[in-house]
């Protein structure tokens, strides 16, 4: 791994990832202290030894928020190629970025995350376990048009389409509610939801779905009042609201 990586020196305040651009490579802090903006306006504190930049293990993926050095920083930084050779002589590795990638995107979901705010943290916890973490790749369909949702799903990362019955097409926006209108009034689903670019998105099983109802009531309420769902479902496109 040393071998393949190369070593990025910044000074304090300087740019390690910012928002926007391609996200080519993943980052170890090798030395000093960095802190990530998200773009909620809340920050997350990265310390000596830990990854950021997991984004990269996917195709065609944009940076989703900025990495600033706090103090002097050294960091190795291992671009595609280089993680590609790391996967092939050691398969396993693959595995645990993924599960390094996936826990940070639901950490910053539970944290930060305009879904989880009202709650206390051993509630987001105890919410956080009843759903699943699931991997979309292209042309994965999240919803059908005309069909009862299987699950209420939370988009995490990737590019999803919506396509309403009048055919247009619009982006869903990370932290998205899909579905739950669907699974709580038995109807099918008005919109199709399908992955643009492979995608990492939270599934609750249909029947995980009517335990957190029975055990929750107060989390579908807020739900319903801030997730973008209902947009899909009862209002036109053009009134999608972000909710993360």
């Amino acid at each position: 791994m040393l071998a393949l990586a190369e070593l990025v020196q910044l000074e304090d305040g300087g740019v390690l990832i910012r928002r926007g651009e391609p996200a080519h490579a993943l980052y170890i802090l090798a030395e000093g202290r960095a802190e990530v903006h998200l773009p909620s306006g809340t920050s997350v504190a990265l310390a000596e030894g830990e990854v950021v930049g997991e984004t990269c293990l996917f195709a065609d993926m944009v940076r989703g928020a900025d990495v600033v050095a706090r103090g002097p920083l050294r960091a190795l930084s291992l671009d595609r190629m280089a993680l590609e050779v790391l996967v092939n002589h050691w398969p396993d590795l693959a595995g645990i970025l993924y599960d390094l990638l996936t826990r940070r995107l639901v950490q910053n979901l539970l944290r930060h995350g305009a879904l989880f705010q009202p709650f206390d943290l051993p509630t987001r916890l105890s919410l956080s376990r009843l759903f699943e973490v699931r991997r979309a790749a292209p042309g994965t369909q999240i919803l059908a048009s005309g069909m009862r949702a299987d699950a209420m799903y939370v988009t995490l990362l990737g590019s999803l389409d919506a396509t309403f019955p009048d055919g247009r097409v619009v982006s869903v926006p990370h932290g998205t509610l899909l579905g739950e209108r669907s699974l709580l009034d038995h109807v099918p689903t008005r919109v199709t939801v399908t992955a643009q670019t492979e995608s990492v998105v939270l599934r609750l099983p249909g029947h995980q779905f009517q335990k957190m109802v029975d055990t929750y009531p107060s989390v579908l309420q807020h739900f319903a009042e801030t997730s973008t769902h209902a947009s899909f479902e009862d209002v036109d496109s053009d009134d999608l609201r972000v909710t993360y």
